[in-house]
């Protein structure tokens, strides 16, 4: 079973997503709720008419502090919808994440208010949908505003439709103590990698890292894949650091110059990084956590590449020279520490190092 889907008690728009889904009748209409977040978030307006069922993607080139794209679900039309259009919607949110940088999707319980159907058939239709089509490793995230409506998803999930190797509560790590999401299908961990374009022999290598891995079960995210063309880049990594589960900072001279001048991409990540540890030591974790960022010195020495903020922080060391294969096996043990429902690491390397 490829990629999971989650049911998450919130607001689906407090917290960026790859792409997120707004409901619309067939005629192109929204309701207020959504036409308020659709003003305040500078959403384009949907098109219309767009039949029962089908999906209509486009990109927001600003990222729109939210998102990389917004899709228009035709959810209802004269007011009743049906479990065969939802399920076509979640086949096409499917779809989208084998497209661009598609991989986490924020989605409502679409035909569930206007069209009168019960969340329980709501929330299976998009869930067999978007299993049956989406990539290895995607998520959609379907948000229940109620939290009545959640526990009741929860327990016909739990009870009725799924066995517990199917359905289970999996705590989150980047969510506090004790919270949980309703997950179905297979989590794999987001990984962010935090670089400076030092050299060309640097790029080579963070490219190989990115390789390996991929190609080791991890869903691997850095700017040479993911941006485009028009899209804000400060935005980008604002939404990537807060969407990653680790964030691999691959530190050397230029990377450490750069973060304690606050220069460029690096300097604005390191702003963002600071902050966020900073409020890590607030949040109630349970004890024994692995950490989000995982610095990788690449310098000759610790001292020279590893930036001022980091000089407490525990490292992997990894100087030019080493054996690369046994540093990538102990960052892949960094990164799955903990990890919920994740197979046993694969021998798969990438191309190049074969």
């Amino acid at each position: 079973m490829p990629g999971a889907v989650q049911v998450v008690h919130g607001d689906m728009f407090s917290g960026p997503a790859d792409l997120i889904v707004m409901p619309c009748s067939t005629g192109g209409y929204v309701t207020r709720f959504v036409a308020e977040r659709m003003q305040r978030f500078a959403l384009p307006p949907p098109p219309r008419p767009i039949p029962l069922g089908e999906v209509r993607l486009f990109p927001l080139p600003d990222a729109g502090q939210l998102a990389q794209f917004v899709a228009y679900a035709a959810s209802v039309q004269s007011h009743e919808s049906s479990p065969e259009a939802i399920r076509r919607i979640g086949e096409e949110l499917g779809r989208a994440t084998r497209k661009e940088s598609v991989q986490v999707v924020h989605c409502p319980l679409l035909g569930a208010g206007a069209g009168r159907l019960r969340s329980e058939t709501v929330e299976a239709q998009l869930r067999q949908g978007f299993h049956s089509t989406c990539k290895d490793g995607s998520l959609l995230k379907i948000f229940v505003l109620h939290k009545d409506v959640y526990e009741r998803l929860v327990r016909h999930s739990m009870t009725e439709t799924q066995t517990p190797a199917q359905a289970t509560l999996v705590p989150s790590p980047s969510l506090s103590q004790g919270e949980q999401r309703l997950t179905s299908g297979r989590l794999r961990p987001r990984v962010f990698i935090s670089y400076a374009k030092a050299s060309p022999e640097n790029q080579q290598w963070v490219e190989r890292l990115y390789e390996f891995l991929s190609g080791n079960d991890i869903n691997a995210r850095m700017d040479s894949h993911s941006l485009r063309p028009g899209m804000d880049i400060q935005q980008w990594m604002c939404n990537e650091l807060d969407l990653a589960d680790r964030v691999i900072l691959v530190c050397d001279e230029e990377y450490a110059a750069r973060a304690d001048r606050r220069h460029g991409g690096v300097g604005w990540e390191t702003m963002i990084i600071q902050g966020d540890m900073y409020a890590d030591m607030n949040r109630d974790r349970p004890e024994g956590s692995p950490a989000k960022y995982i610095p990788v010195v690449r310098s000759a020495t610790r001292d020279d590449g590893l930036p001022a903020f980091l000089r407490t922080k525990l490292t992997l060391d990894w100087p030019p020279g080493q054996a690369e294969e046994e540093l990538r096996r102990r960052l892949l043990d960094e990164i799955l520490q903990d990890w919920p429902a994740i197979p046993p690491i694969s021998s798969t390397r990438s191309a190049r190092d074969s």
